[in-house]
């Protein structure tokens, strides 16, 4: 019981350094170079993985907007939830045509017994050195039959790798290969829909890692 304790204790304190370091830097998120740069990389495969027909979604750690603006410009009703208020704020203010497509939280507690049959989950992954808990957690989300859209740092990219590294003096990122969580979403019940990787996107070596699975039906 003791050690649940400590390890939840050192879980809330993980999750309270990323969100005061993005309160911090919100602001100027997207206009560093290497976010802009690389991001803009990475929108363009996320974009060629929704899903044809647009739906109701959850963007799940939305930040700025940025993947919030790709399903907003492709008709996606949605919801958009950050934990940051800052980095929240810049995401309202992005998209005030679309106001009334989209509804933003920055409670857990607007997501609870609501599910989507959609769920996009952007640069959220990179911060759980537990890939199964962040799963775990949006499967109350997820409608059956519903399609997760997730990213991650590739472990097996030397950019991944040099990615770590520099992430000690920020907040620390933890990459993951597509076989890892590939196996992690099975045994979730999940299906895998599409693997894709970004910047670049050589299948393997790729800097970002995303995966489409669906969660069957109970």
């Amino acid at each position: 019981m003791a050690r649940l304790r400590l390890e939840g204790q050192i879980e809330k304190s993980r999750k309270n350094k990323v969100i005061e370091y993005y309160n911090k830097v919100a602001r100027r998120y997207e206009n560093r170079f290497p976010t802009e740069f690389i991001g803009r990389r990475e929108m363009r495969v996320f974009s060629q993985m929704l899903p044809s027909e647009p739906i109701k979604a959850l963007d799940f750690g939305c930040g700025t907007g940025r993947s919030t603006g790709v399903l907003l410009r492709a008709n996606y009703t949605l919801t958009g939830y950050d934990p940051s208020p800052e980095m929240l704020a810049m995401a309202k203010s992005a998209y005030p045509q679309f106001e009334r497509n989209v509804e933003w939280f920055n409670s857990k507690n607007d997501l609870a017994g609501k599910q989507w049959p959609l769920i996009t989950c952007i640069g959220v992954m990179d911060y759980f050195p537990d890939a199964a808990m962040l799963i775990r957690e949006l499967c109350n989300y997820l409608m059956p039959g519903g399609t997760l859209i997730f990213s991650c740092p590739n472990s097996l990219s030397p950019l991944g790798r040099i990615f770590q590294v520099l992430s000690r003096f920020t907040c620390q990122v933890y990459p993951k290969s597509e076989y890892t969580l590939c196996a992690i979403l099975r045994a979730m019940g999940f299906s895998i829909n599409e693997v894709r990787y970004a910047f670049p996107e050589t299948r393997g070596i790729g800097h970002t890692l995303f995966i489409s699975a669906t969660l069957l039906h109970e």
